[in-house]
């Protein structure tokens, strides 16, 4: 596939006719489709052109010159460069309205069924009422903080949001609250772009703690509730054992017992074979599920590549025996009817 070129700088003047399932809104220009973010159908606006093909082109709002009715002021500050939504521009209403004619639509072109009745839709309130996510995670040096939100259109770099206005309040409001507790981390500087992020291990105490930090004169134990300004559990997987809380789990601990000197490439692959060599029998035949602990994220990305390699191997190897014992079955069944019976 080749790279998306970008076209000769045109400005056009459109009437918009109807509008995508993108949100985008739809014209006709010398015989070409036009898709033009940010417009509605009824407008008429200046729009400069982004991409080009031979049946369509894709547009970009400069000025509307007459605005639909139905046009409302966006409620947040990054729409249009967030790629979390494209409806902003358009009443409630009329967002349900739009989307009820997609799925009619959808039902008559594609399915080639038109139900009797149609139910009314479902509504909440216009804001906030989104209440699930994939949210990105970037550290960015420049900007010397951690940036919590959807990617930019067509791009993958995250918003640089504060607030959300379409989810709910109990996560929208509190992206830069986020954003602040994951820079407290040490670990931030090993997740320069993260789709997901998370965190597990052991909750350190002063019991258990091996860190220290020092100011002036003073050496003190770095706990947990140091790194996140509170504590956030008292009741540790040692207490649900101890309880009988938690189902019973078993721990291997890896020992190379080879003499050879051995480095860390080496070390992992041996890992991962012993892994493969026990994990079915040790999952009780996968009923039950596995973890592999890394010490550092470098290494967990490298411990996936050698899983997807040698599992690859281990497939092949596999498909080569299964093809030879059914050779060598045949084999044994056609010598056992050349053998001549001697007559009675």
């Amino acid at each position: 596939m080749g790279r998306r070129r970008k076209p000769k700088p045109k400005i056009y003047e459109l009437e918009i006719e109807s509008l995508s399932h993108e949100g985008r809104g739809i014209a006709h220009l010398d015989e070409k489709v036009i898709f033009v973010s940010g417009a509605l159908p009824g407008e008429k606006v200046v729009a400069e052109r982004v991409f080009s093909r031979a049946k369509f082109e894709e547009a970009a709002v400069v000025e509307v010159l007459k605005p639909a009715e139905n046009r409302i002021v966006p409620k947040c500050e990054v729409f249009g460069v967030c790629g979390g939504c494209s409806f902003q521009h358009l009443s409630s209403e009329d967002q349900i309205e739009a989307k009820g004619e997609w799925l009619k639509d959808a039902f008559k072109q594609q399915a080639k069924i038109e139900p009797k009745n149609w139910l009314e839709p479902l509504q909440v309130q216009a804001w906030g009422y989104r209440r699930k996510a994939r949210l990105g995670v970037r550290w960015v040096a420049k900007k010397d903080k951690v940036l919590v939100g959807f990617r930019e259109k067509k791009s993958g770099w995250i918003a640089n949001m504060d607030s959300c206005e379409v989810l709910h309040a109990s996560i929208g409001e509190h992206l830069r609250d986020l954003g602040e507790c994951i820079e407290r981390l040490s670990i931030k500087n090993f997740f320069p772009n993260s789709q997901l992020f998370g965190f597990t291990g052991t909750l350190i105490f002063e019991e258990n703690s091996s860190y220290s930090t020092i100011e002036g004169e003073e050496k003190t134990l770095t706990t947990t509730k140091d790194i996140f300004n509170k504590e956030l559990h008292a009741y540790t997987i040692t207490n649900a054992i101890n309880d009988n809380n938690v189902l019973r789990f078993h721990i291997d601990h890896f020992k190379d017992d080879s003499k050879q000197k051995s480095n860390n490439a080496t070390s992992q692959k041996a890992v991962v074979e012993a892994i493969l060599d026990k994990h079915y029998s040790a999952t009780n035949e996968r009923k039950f599920n596995a973890i592999l602990a890394s010490q550092s994220i470098n290494h967990a990305i490298e411990y996936y590549r050698l899983f997807k390699e040698l599992q690859n191997e281990k497939q092949q190897q596999n498909m080569i025996t299964h093809v030879l014992g059914e050779f060598k079955r045949h084999m044994t069944i056609n010598n056992t009817n050349m053998i001549k019976l001697p007559n009675e």
